[in-house]
């Protein structure tokens, strides 16, 4: 056998060699001075035959002149180099437009399997776009270079970076770059080419998203070098900006969802900068474009992919990072925000208008004028009509809305939208019940549930109420859910009334208050409605405003627990008493018929109130509680007035 040839440097069969001395210091020697006229620059790009340390120094000198004319703190300097560089193109024989002679370079370079060498031509090639797009007298040669590398024997260059059999990041790193550059250059003048040959521009895009150059549990921060993911995304977010909504909507299925999942799988390891530049240009280029179809969007935001996103509502955020910089955890909660409760999204379904509004069918005619459903506080809600999707239902499950603040407002916002979602949430929830434990997460939990208590309740309900007396009990249950959540049981609510813990009373009563104001309100509307309308006890109006005043009733603790804890609270402070005494209002106002099951003798806590008040004339408190007992013994059948107390 003949012995091998090691003559080439850039032989698969040579030896690896140690590095000249020439080729080690090259980015010392390499000076932008070096380039003084517009010819010294068109030498640099004439194409050269070789892929040797001379061929390295010409085109680090071309990068060096290049940098200088981006980045340049000096405007003068950069508009120099601007100069030079239009008066060097402008000089540029026939066959050399389009930079002919530097992409031969670039091919030579790739059959000759000089990976340094056609990385940086590629890096050359995209900062040529870069410098040269931001100004309209270099608008020419820029598309001139894009349709160049967009022939179908240039373009396969890309494809011997990105198929290799074993891929390297600084060879595929540039080439991301110059795509990036050629789906941007000139407002995405030759972006449409670059999907047509997207059997090479997006081959492997979903394995690039996944290659990161280190994996650790502290986010790696936007000063250190991008990876190719980031070069990835960015190539990505440039297609997503220009490309038209057919094409966006392919782009964002291909590899039947590998993308995808590539794109937001592991996002709490991306930098600051790119988290913040993803989520925007997916709020504003795809959930908010109304051009692309919502079962795109929908197909993209997929339970796991909204999962993933909701990640970040923990990451970890720079302590140095200065005040003006956009947070992570505020940027993707108002993506999310967009997301779950704009009908644009995709994931919120609308329902037959009939459903939604309250059509008669025997009339076709709808039972109510308004194009929106009004609220009890007196609001609009446009989004009352929407049924809420199996997708956004199941996501909210595994959301911790008890302990992390940003959750429970994505949570509220959701059930503002769409008020279906609160009985469907609440009948799926059950890892957590509301037995009374005074730790951090009851707390939050019990905050929670007032929180999703003081929502606005739509009238959709009580429009279905009139629709279908027939089915009044169905109804009444879902509309007292919808203000009054399952995980708040009778038994629940009895154990947290009789807890010695003062704080677990407070919360308890508290919540019994908000239920019994919504009740009222309720009420008042179902009064103003009918009032008109010759409501009458054996109505079926009646009977329904009965059934659902029954199905509260059936969720309250019976009045003796809360008589109890008022007794008990006269050794409390002021603000404990005020509360029990507000609550035993609402029972003997609203509820009648509870409070009529136990005997309570008013007088003697009303002497002690009166003691109290001439004491202490100044305390608020004190004369709320007042106030509060003379209503109990108004309502009080068993207030003799001339009579002593205990006699």
């Amino acid at each position: 056998m003949s012995k091998r040839k090691g003559d080439r440097e850039d032989s698969p069969y040579s030896k690896r060699q140690k590095l000249s001395s020439n080729l080690q210091d090259l980015s010392t020697q390499t000076t932008p001075e070096q380039v003084i006229s517009w010819k010294d620059l068109q030498r640099l790009l004439t194409f050269d035959q070789a892929t040797g340390p001379q061929a390295h120094q010409n085109i680090q000198h071309l990068k060096s002149f290049l940098d200088l004319t981006a980045y340049s703190q000096d405007d003068e300097v950069k508009a120099a180099k601007r100069s030079l560089l239009l008066e060097c193109l402008s000089h540029l024989p026939l066959q050399n437009r389009g930079l002919a002679d530097l992409i031969r370079s670039w091919g030579f370079a790739a059959k000759s399997n000089a990976e340094r060498l056609f990385s940086a031509i590629a890096t050359v090639l995209a900062l040529f776009l870069k410098v040269t797009s931001t100004h309209f007298e270099f608008r020419d040669y820029g598309n001139q270079l894009c349709q160049a590398l967009l022939e179908e024997d240039n373009f396969r260059l890309f494809d011997r970076a990105f198929s290799a059999k074993k891929l390297k990041g600084h060879v595929i790193s540039p080439c991301l770059r110059l795509l990036t550059q050629i789906v941007a250059y000139d407002g995405g003048a030759a972006a449409k080419l670059v999907w047509q040959r997207r059997h090479i521009a997006f081959l492997q895009l979903d394995i690039f998203l996944a290659m990161r150059e280190e994996k650790s549990d502290v986010p790696k921060q936007s000063s250190h070098k991008p990876s190719v993911r980031d070069n990835a995304l960015r190539y990505l977010f440039a297609n997503l900006r220009l490309q038209s909504e057919a094409i966006k909507a392919g782009i964002l299925t291909l590899a039947h969802g590998k993308l995808v999942r590539a794109l937001f799988h592991g996002l709490e390891h991306d930098s600051p900068a790119i988290l913040v530049e993803l989520l925007n240009v997916f709020q504003r280029h795809v959930i908010t474009d109304m051009s692309l179809p919502r079962n795109a969007k929908r197909a993209l935001f997929r339970e796991e992919v909204l999962a993933q996103i909701a990640k970040l509502y923990n990451y970890q955020e720079d302590p140095n990072a200065t005040e003006s910089s956009l947070s992570v955890r505020q940027t993707t909660h108002t993506l999310m925000l967009c997301l779950c409760t704009s009908p644009e999204s995709g994931l919120l379904e609308t329902s037959e208008p009939s459903r939604a509004y309250g059509i008669d069918r025997a009339t076709d005619e709808p039972n109510s004028p308004a194009k929106h459903l009004r609220t009890l506080d007196g609001g609009t809600n446009t989004l009352s009509s929407s049924r809420s999707s199996r997708t956004l239902s199941n996501f909210l499950q595994g959301l911790r809305p008890y302990a992390n603040l940003l959750e429970k407002e994505l949570v509220l916002s959701v059930f503002k939208a769409t008020p279906d979602m609160i009985v469907d949430y609440f009948q799926k929830k059950k890892s957590f019940p509301f037995d009374p434990k005074l730790t951090a997460t009851w707390i939050g939990f019990a905050n929670f549930l007032l929180s999703v208590m003081l929502l606005p309740i739509p009238t959709q309900y009580t429009q279905r109420l009139e629709l279908d007396p027939n089915e009044a009990y169905i109804h009444a249950n879902k509309l007292v859910e919808s203000f009054f959540p399952p995980p708040l049981s009778q038994k629940s609510l009895t154990r947290c009334l009789n807890q010695s813990v003062d704080l677990i009373t407070f919360l308890a009563v508290r919540i019994m208050t908000v239920a019994f104001q919504k009740l009222e309100s309720l009420l008042n509307l179902f009064f103003v409605r009918y009032k008109d309308k010759g409501l009458s006890s054996d109505s079926s109006r009646a009977r329904t405003v009965a059934c659902v005043v029954d199905r509260f009733r059936a969720r309250c603790p019976e009045i003796r627990h809360v008589i109890a804890g008022f007794r008990r609270s006269r050794n409390s402070n002021s603000l404990q008493r005020e509360a029990f005494s507000r609550l035993l209002v609402y029972y003997y106002r609203l509820t009648p018929q509870s409070a009529m099951e136990e005997k309570f003798d008013i007088s003697v806590a009303l002497s002690t109130a009166f003691l109290e008040y001439e004491a202490s004339s100044n305390d608020i408190s004190h004369t709320w509680e007042l106030q509060n007992l003379l209503s109990i013994a108004r309502y009080s059948q068993d207030m003799h007035w001339w009579h002593k107390p205990g006699s």
